[in-house]
């Protein structure tokens, strides 16, 4: 489908996802490692405010979890691919509806809980300089 033949306001849309789905292998792998380092430095510093965690790595546990994640993965986004081609007249490659998901549930995954022990963190923190006047901390 050429931008010509493209709805108003959908003009361009192609193009933009095309160029989104020819991103060499390095590239890809570059900005994975880049974010998987910022999510270990913000953990590090997280840790390094606080006590040491006890966790123990099971390895068929994480790989049960990520086949099935995968799976899970796999079958939404071809139930998203077919429900856009159903409504739109938009054609997309399925690696693109993969990608954009598994991203999606990585963002959803962590930012929350990271946002909710800066809170508590910085709530602690405010606690002790105050000298424990400003009330007891719930949870």
């Amino acid at each position: 489908m050429s931008d010509d033949a493209a709805p108003p306001g959908q003009q361009g849309t192609q193009a933009t996802l095309g160029k989104l789905g020819n991103l060499g292998w390095l590239r890809i792998i570059v900005r994975l490692v880049l974010g998987l380092s910022l999510l270990g430095a913000v953990l590090w510093f997280l840790l390094e405010a606080g006590g040491t965690p006890h966790l123990r790595f099971v390895a068929w546990a994480w790989g049960v979890g990520m086949v099935g994640s995968v799976l899970a993965n796999a079958v939404t986004s071809r139930r998203w691919q077919l429900l856009s081609e159903t409504m739109t007249s938009t054609r997309l490659p399925y690696g693109v509806y993969f990608h954009h998901l598994a991203y999606t549930r990585v963002l959803s995954q962590f930012l929350p809980s990271l946002v909710v022990d800066l809170v508590v963190l910085l709530a602690e923190q405010q606690q002790a300089t105050a000298g424990g006047r400003t009330g007891r901390r719930v949870g």
